[in-house]
């Protein structure tokens, strides 16, 4: 089951189970666009583009959806009959249910799978094609088909192709913890702030400061000996 994100201005996030492209999910994901626009994250002021230029304030990135009304059109039509446009407009949906969640880069790689699966369907069968695409590509395909509407054979079998390939594992990693001395460091700084903040000051940083004296290392000091 997709489950799509979604944020506000207000930056707080509710969760809805996707079934399929519906209007609501459509007109959600169009607003969720505009939001992200706001951010700066992604450049273009329109949805309806059909290419995006987005940056994580690092690097630059580009989603080319225009390659499935040119490149693509006739596999899209004949194999998945299913009309391009409305291929389009389920890439830029999928594209962002992901924001939020994955970083821009993994975005732009599920849509390069998508372009990767097409490009081998124009010659093979999707038997054959599948067979030959890494886990890695599949993965990033899991969860956008049952967004496309369609009864196609082909769609129906890549469903059942991906809904049998077990989950990509995930990396045991820990993150790594900064020297304690910049703990203390840090606490010293919003013990000083703290000192002498403004009403308004303290309201808007309440949070903050609850969180670090909750969930910090309290420091002992030693006792003077005399």
């Amino acid at each position: 089951m997709l489950v799509a994100m979604i944020d506000n201005e207000e930056r707080y996030f509710t969760y809805h189970l996707i079934y399929g492209l519906d209007t609501d999910l459509i007109t959600e994901m169009r607003d969720k666009f505009e939001l992200y626009h706001k951010r700066k994250v992604i450049f273009n002021q329109s949805f309806d583009d059909n290419t995006w230029v987005m940056s994580d304030e690092k690097s630059q990135y580009t989603l080319d959806f225009s390659l499935l009304l040119i490149n693509y059109q006739f596999v899209v039509r004949q194999n998945m009959m299913v009309d391009p446009e409305q291929m389009v407009l389920a890439c830029k949906v999928y594209a962002m249910i992901q924001f939020g969640v994955h970083a821009l880069a993994t975005i732009v790689s599920s849509l390069r799978a998508l372009y990767q699966l097409l490009d081998k369907l124009i010659t093979q069968d999707i038997q054959t094609a599948l067979q030959t695409m890494s886990l890695s590509v599949l993965h990033a395909l899991a969860d956008f088909f049952p967004l496309l509407d369609s009864s196609s054979e082909t769609i129906l079998y890549i469903q059942d192709v991906l809904d049998a390939i077990p989950p990509a594992p995930r990396a045991n990693k820990r993150r790594s913890l900064a020297p304690f001395v910049s703990y203390f460091r840090f606490s010293d700084v919003m013990t000083q702030f703290w000192e002498h903040a403004e009403s308004e000051q303290m309201i808007r940083f309440f949070p903050l400061w609850l969180w670090w004296n909750l969930t910090t290392i309290r420091r002992c000091d030693q006792p003077s000996l005399h």
